[in-house]
């Protein structure tokens, strides 16, 4: 249980180096779209989808 405890501990560090690289791509993604119109829906996924793989990655790369 404690290694579950470490490893949420530690997703949560890399979550805030990981946010702050997020917003600046999302900053840059706002003034010069790859993609017109994406829809917020395929962002929001991505973000999920990013902060469940650094839990991951924490859990199971000690």
């Amino acid at each position: 249980m404690q290694r579950l405890a470490d490893a949420f501990a530690q997703s949560w560090v890399n979550l805030k180096i990981v946010a702050v690289v997020f917003l600046i791509g999302l900053l840059i993604e706002r003034l010069l779209p790859a993609q017109r119109k994406q829809p917020l829906r395929h962002i929001a996924f991505n973000l999920g989808y990013v902060a469940f793989v650094i839990f991951l990655n924490t859990l199971i790369l000690p």
